[in-house]
């Protein structure tokens, strides 16, 4: 499966590849790793480039996650928190043309 990661880091990224973040990120405690979804968000609602994985989905489904945010569910896209390790592992990434999935 296509997973997307929009960032003001895209540069950075495609050279150093991704690395974890830590926050509670909606989910009540803290959880470590990189955010991606099934499909790309919105500019209006995360600036940035959008960076592209391909993650067989046996692998990517332990890393789903759900955290109830009613504006993401209304775009109808899935979330991931994977390992930057994991992550890595199915890059490197590549720039998304953003007029070719919108």
């Amino acid at each position: 499966m296509k997973l997307y990661h929009r960032t003001s880091a895209s540069e950075k990224i495609l050279h150093e590849g991704f690395r974890d973040g830590s926050d509670t990120y909606g989910l009540g405690s803290v959880h470590t790793g990189v955010w991606f979804s099934d499909r790309p968000l919105p500019s209006h609602l995360q600036p940035g480039a959008i960076l592209v994985i391909d993650v067989p989905d046996d692998v990517a489904a332990p890393f789903e996650r759900d955290t109830g945010a009613p504006f993401l569910r209304k775009f109808g896209c899935r979330q991931f928190l994977i390992p930057a390790e994991v992550a890595n592992e199915y890059g490197p990434p590549y720039l998304a043309d953003e007029q070719a999935i919108e």
